[in-house]
């Protein structure tokens, strides 16, 4: 088995594609499931990225984690969500964060849509980093409402840019007695979140100078924590401090499943062994030291759903 597993390409961008920066009427699948049928235990990782992620940064991405995940036996098949976080201001486009708090609540309640439409036997795990943990919280907020919270078995939420007030009192993430389980990866080096968060959601009307849950894991209660140590904002993704390529990065087809792609540093492995752990896999936080040929084989391990549901995961 190789990397080219079944991948789906779905996308919430209106406007010229595929960089539009109006959300769409709904969500639409721009590369479909390569021969993949939903089945009753075998759910789908869906990767959601965050604000000011261009098309072919968040596919570049999600090409790196998909390797590293690979690389520890989750074969499991990815959707990549796309979402309109960005502006084309160039240099400037970390400016409209205030105007990408919509956006996200908005792509977030159309996924949610998606994902009921799916099918009775669809089930997901979702990994998001940074605005796209908000854009994952309106989801679960519209599963909610439409009755169809068991699409979502797991999530695990890396540098999340979300209220920890909000969490806390309800709003948004977890309530009581519910299957879907948590786990916030955080860590107190996250220069956005601790410096630009505050000021960007009291920018946009959303709080008033508000805690980031990406920060220290807040509200920890509420979720199983992991502590990305040392990790600055950019550095889930890539397993560690991210390489130097091009944030236009073209070289993943933006009309074709992802293929896995090495990383040119090594990392660490902290965020994709924690992820993996997560999924039930339960591989060691760090990779293994010579990355694998672009056509590596994989282990056979099969994600399944009791391993989302039932499998008690380490500190």
């Amino acid at each position: 088995m190789t990397g080219n597993l079944p991948a789906v390409v779905l996308t919430v961008r209106a406007g010229a594609p595929p960089e539009g920066t109006d959300v769409a009427d709904a969500v639409t699948t721009e590369w479909p499931f390569a021969g993949y049928t939903f089945a009753p235990g075998e759910p789908v990782v869906l990767f959601i990225h965050g604000y000011n992620n261009p098309h072919a940064e968040a596919r570049y991405k999600y090409a790196i984690f998909r390797y590293l995940v690979h690389q520890l036996g989750v074969t499991t098949p990815v959707a990549e969500f796309h979402w309109p976080g960005n502006q084309h201001w160039g240099y400037l486009s970390f400016a409209c964060y205030p105007l990408a708090i919509e956006p996200a609540v908005a792509s977030g309640r159309k996924l949610a849509h998606w994902m009921q439409a799916a099918g009775p036997a669809a089930r997901f795990f979702a990994v998001t980093h940074s605005m796209g943990g908000r854009v994952l919280a309106e989801t679960v907020n519209e599963l909610r409402r439409l009755g169809a919270l068991d699409r979502l078995l797991g999530a695990c939420l890396m540098a999340a840019a979300v209220r920890v007030d909000k969490v806390a009192d309800g709003t948004l993430g977890p309530q009581p007695g519910e299957p879907v389980r948590w786990r916030v990866l955080y860590s107190d080096h996250d220069q956005v979140l601790q410096y630009a968060f505050p000021i960007g959601q009291t920018s946009g009307g959303d709080g008033f100078f508000p805690s980031a849950v990406g920060r220290a894991g807040e509200p920890a209660a509420k979720w199983d924590g992991f502590e990305a140590a040392g990790y600055d904002h950019g550095y889930y993704w890539f397993g560690g401090k991210p390489d130097a390529k091009a944030s236009d990065d073209q070289t993943q087809p933006l009309a074709a499943p992802i293929v896995d792609t090495a990383p040119t540093e090594p990392g660490d492995g902290v965020s994709p062994g924690s992820v993996a752990e997560f999924l039930g896999f339960a591989p060691p936080h760090n990779l293994p030291a010579a990355p694998g040929p672009a056509g590596h084989a994989l282990a056979t391990n099969t994600l399944v759903a009791s391993a989302i549901g039932g499998h008690q995961l380490a500190s």
